[in-house]
């Protein structure tokens, strides 16, 4: 566990591999320690309706929301999210809701190419996430993530996992990939054309991903030498799963 009482929010932007983080926090919480939402709707009830002695035992809240819901619960509080390249994270969501008929935009992937889905569906995700207002502003996304305990990149998904065991002192780390979409292609075989209009979109997320991910690197590279080697091991050990 953490070793302070500080609120762990963990900010799950979808298609980011936050399924995968979600099941190792849950790990590490009881029950009625963690509250895990779907939406910021199912997160307002809940907390509304939860008895104070009840809303005092809580230690997390994880779930897809814009930043900002620390104010639900008073307490000091640390964020931690995940960013994916945005290009594989659009690819990635065209797939999942196309084979998905409970996602709301399902009859719109199902009926339209994935260019197509480009020109309907709102672009620049992680920033509005980040921002935690009602228009997309970058400013005040890359204000809010510097004061992140934590953002992991899924291409370094061992690396962030790593430093967020040992920054949070979690325990009994063990996961596989969850939410994994088979069906979709690799970015390699998606149309040059098709990659450089997605980028053109979501030119503020490609920012903040990359602002994101120098950020990690530079963590990474301070660490102690000891420390290196335990991250090797780490990653040794989950190569093979993710």
């Amino acid at each position: 566990m953490d070793k302070n009482n500080d609120l762990l929010i963990f900010l799950h932007i979808p298609k980011t591999g936050g399924t995968t983080l979600r099941k190792i926090v849950e790990a590490q919480y009881k029950p009625n320690e963690i509250i895990t939402f779907s939406n910021r709707e199912f997160l307002d009830e809940k907390i509304r309706y939860m008895p104070s002695k009840e809303l005092d035992r809580i230690k997390c809240l994880q779930g897809h929301s814009q930043f900002g819901i620390h104010s639900y619960i008073q307490k000091s509080f640390k964020y931690i999210t995940f960013l994916r390249d945005p290009i594989e994270s659009m690819i990635s969501l065209y797939y999942y809701v196309r084979n998905n008929p409970k996602q709301p935009m399902y009859k719109i992937a199902l009926d339209n190419s994935l260019e197509e889905f480009i020109d309907i569906v709102e672009h620049n995700r992680f920033t509005w996430y980040l921002s935690g207002t009602s228009s997309v502003d970058i400013e005040k996304a890359k204000e809010n993530l510097n004061n992140f305990h934590m953002v992991g990149i899924t291409e370094m998904y061992e690396e962030s996992l790593f430093l967020m065991m040992k920054s949070l002192n979690w325990k009994n780390i063990r996961y596989k990939k969850r939410n994994v979409n088979s069906n979709r292609p690799s970015s390699r075989l998606v149309p040059p054309k098709i990659i450089n209009k997605i980028s053109e979109k979501n030119q503020l997320d490609l920012n903040i991903y990359y602002h994101a991910k120098k950020s990690l690197q530079k963590r990474i590279d301070l660490l102690d030498q000891a420390t290196k080697v335990e991250l090797k091991k780490f990653q040794k050990i989950f190569k093979n799963e993710f």
